[in-house]
């Protein structure tokens, strides 16, 4: 380091004892500030090192996971369209069966007029 003159110069020749002390400590304390600080990042990037391989494995979980769900939502569409065909066929199955009771009602009233009309008949003679 260089001593202050009257012209705010740092000359290493004109500085006395003491200030070459001073500035030899001072130097060596910025050393070892700056050792410190270089050990402090040095931690902190395997910390950021280790964290982004932990979060890279936990991305590709979640990947993964998405997949799956993706599948899943695949089949649960493809079975509700299953459900909505099987559901047309019930409905017309229905339709049918009510036409069929329909018929079947009519065809019985018929039969019980019939029944009727030989009952009344046999019972009047």
């Amino acid at each position: 380091m260089m001593s202050s003159g009257a012209e705010g110069n740092m000359e290493p020749d004109n500085m006395t004892d003491e200030e070459l002390l001073r500035t030899m400590q001072f130097i060596v304390k910025q050393q070892v500030q700056f050792a410190t600080d270089l050990q402090q990042v040095r931690e902190t990037v395997v910390t950021l090192s280790e964290a982004t391989i932990a979060n890279t494995g936990q991305i590709g979980r979640i990947l993964g996971i998405a997949d799956k769900l993706a599948d899943a939502q695949t089949r649960a569409e493809a079975k509700l369209a299953e459900l909505a065909e099987s559901q047309v066929r019930t409905d017309t199955k229905m339709t049918e069966l009510a036409g069929r009771l329909d018929e079947l009602t009519d065809r019985l009233n018929a039969l019980i007029s019939v029944v009727e009309r030989y009952v009344s008949a046999a019972g009047a003679d």
